[in-house]
């Protein structure tokens, strides 16, 4: 699973990227609005599980990883709430600010040769690669 990891006060905090880069296709696509929980500003999905009979929900768009279940969603609700609240009160008590969305820095790694490819097409388009892959995922995500 791909992360971004962050370090500040001993604290390490992950981002998978991954899972919100599906989350914001999904958005852009109108699907993901079907199955979100909102608070305080935050975005959780929601799943069911039919085998057990509970709600389960994941927060997106954070640092950190937090998910929460309730057997109802009166009690899904107050479970998010507060998993938020928590969040944002060790956040407070360990100097960080918490995390609603991406910073706009992503660590890419690519092969040698890709990376070749895409600094060749971004200087014949005029561009720096840094803008060139901008719009190349963005141009992707639209494109989903």
């Amino acid at each position: 699973m791909q992360k971004t990891r962050l370090e500040k006060k001993d604290v390490i905090l992950s981002f998978d990227i991954i899972q919100f880069t599906a989350f914001l296709v999904q958005l852009r696509r109108g699907e993901a609005l079907k199955n979100i929980m909102r608070y305080k500003g935050y975005l959780a999905r929601i799943d069911y599980d039919e085998a057990d009979g509970v709600f389960s929900g994941s927060v997106l768009g954070l640092a950190e990883r937090i998910s929460f279940h309730g057997a109802s969603v009166d009690e899904l609700r107050g479970d998010f709430e507060f998993a938020i609240d928590h969040y944002i009160a060790a956040c407070r008590d360990a100097g960080i600010n918490p995390q609603r969305q991406a910073g706009g820095r992503v660590l890419l790694r690519l092969s040698a040769e890709t990376h070749a490819q895409a600094l060749i097409a971004a200087q014949a388009a005029g561009q720096s690669l840094n803008v060139w892959l901008a719009d190349a995922v963005q141009q992707r995500i639209v494109a989903s």
